[in-house]
Formats: structure tokens, C-alpha cells, sequence
């Protein structure tokens, strides 16, 4: 995944980044469940917001992922993809539907409490629709993957003869952390949306693809539940 031009001590700083991006979120997400129990949605509104939104200013300002990518020929990828991410899009919300009857609490206790939220205090929206989709392309797509698939290539001796396969096992141990921090459980559909911004991520080589793909799916979702 790395360019065989970039010195090591470059190499050795960026892998230390994304780790640290990775941990630092996962703390960010342990420390707001912790904090979020037994208060106001109100109070869990500003824990999302703040706790988040800070971890991503932080990223932001001391990896810099995003400087060296350009918006140009952004949208259409994004959009043209736009239908398959849909068609997930509905599959979840039918599963949401489905839960509401009894099959999955867990899912609609989380869904519920972001449209609570969101009622109460607008302002939720911007985590929704601004800061998750853009923190979480830069979690799970352009640091832990990138991590994973240098990590797996390492232990094989740095062999390129599975790279492929290191690729598929990369996004599926993604995939499956992304499904556990955003319904508690690991959920197929989740599995799925995060598989397929993998395949954008891969493909188009530039975070921005996925970041508008990934504000399409949250306006979405959002859009629907609000109704």
C-alpha cells in the first residue's frame, strides 16, 4: 500500500499516526459510552459532538490526511456509486423497521436515541452528517486498513503473492470493527456499507470519494427517520 519512494523515517511517522488516529478514536468512543449512561440526551448530544469533533480537529491538524488529495472528479464517482450504497441504505432501513418489532433492540435503542437527539438539538446533525462521515473514512479507511494490510504483508514476509487476499481479509477485519462501534453488535448490513466503501476507498485512492458517499448515506438515513 505504501509507495515504495517515500523514506522510512516518513513511513515509520505515518504508521504511528494512523495507529494513534485508530486508538485515539476507539478511547473517544469507549470514554462516551462510559460518560453518556444515565445523563440527559442533551448532555450525550455535546459528549458526541465534543468528544468527537475535538479527536477530529486533532487529526486533522497533526496528520493532515486530507492535504494531498483533490476534490476535482469527486462528486461523480461519489454519486455514481451513490446507487449501490442506496440499495444497502434500504436494507438497513428495513432491518431498522424489522427491529422495531422485536428482532434487534439494540439497533433501534441507538437509532432512536440519534433522532432524539437530533430533535432536541439540531445541531447533532453536523456530527451526523459532517464530522462522523469524514472521522470515520479517516478511522476505518485511510488509517486501520492501510494498517492492517501492511501489518498482514509483514508477517508473510513481505511477499506481494497474497496481496489480494490480504486486501479482502483487511476490509472484512475493518468492516467488522466498523459494524461493532456503530451498532453494538456486529450487524450485516453495517458489514456491507463499510465493505463497499472499502471497495470506493480502493478504487479511487482519495478519502474524498468516500466522505461525500459516506454524508449521501448518513443524509439519508437521517432524512428517512426524521420523517
Amino acid at each position: 500500500m505504501e509507495q515504495s519512494n517515500l523514506n522510512r523515517p516518513w513511513l515509520i511517522r505515518r504508521s504511528v499516526q494512523q495507529w494513534l488516529t485508530v486508538v485515539g478514536y476507539l478511547l473517544v468512543w469507549i470514554l462516551i459510552g462510559v460518560f453518556s449512561q444515565n445523563v440527559s440526551l442533551v448532555v450525550g448530544a455535546w459528549l458526541l459532538l465534543g468528544g468527537f469533533g475535538l479527536w477530529l480537529l486533532v487529526v486533522l491538524w497533526w496528520q493532515k490526511p486530507l492535504a494531498n488529495y483533490s476534490l476535482k472528479q469527486v462528486l461523480w464517482p461519489a454519486f455514481a456509486w451513490g446507487g449501490a450504497i442506496v440499495t444497502v441504505e434500504v436494507v438497513f432501513i428495513l432491518a431498522v423497521y424489522l427491529a422495531s418489532r422485536g428482532t434487534n433492540a439494540n439497533l433501534v435503542q441507538n437509532t432512536n436515541q440519534l433522532v432524539l437527539m437530533v430533535k432536541q438539538m439540531p445541531l447533532v446533525a453536523v456530527y451526523i452528517l459532517v464530522i462522523a462521515p469524514i472521522l470515520e473514512e479517516l478511522v476505518f479507511r485511510v488509517s486501520l486498513f492501510e494498517r492492517l494490510v501492511n501489518v498482514f504483508h509483514w508477517f508473510l514476509g513481505g511477499t506481494t503473492r497474497f496481496h489480494k487476499s490480504l486486501i479482502a481479509v483487511a476490509a472484512l477485519v475493518t468492516a467488522l470493527l466498523f459494524a461493532q462501534v456503530h451498532s453494538g453488535i456486529i450487524l450485516p448490513q453495517y458489514v456491507l456499507i463499510s465493505l463497499i466503501l472499502q471497495y470506493l476507498y480502493c478504487h479511487y485512492r482519495n478519502p474524498w470519494v468516500n466522505i461525500f458517499a459516506h454524508i449521501g448515506l448518513n443524509f439519508l438515513t437521517l432524512g428517512f427517520l426524521l420523517v
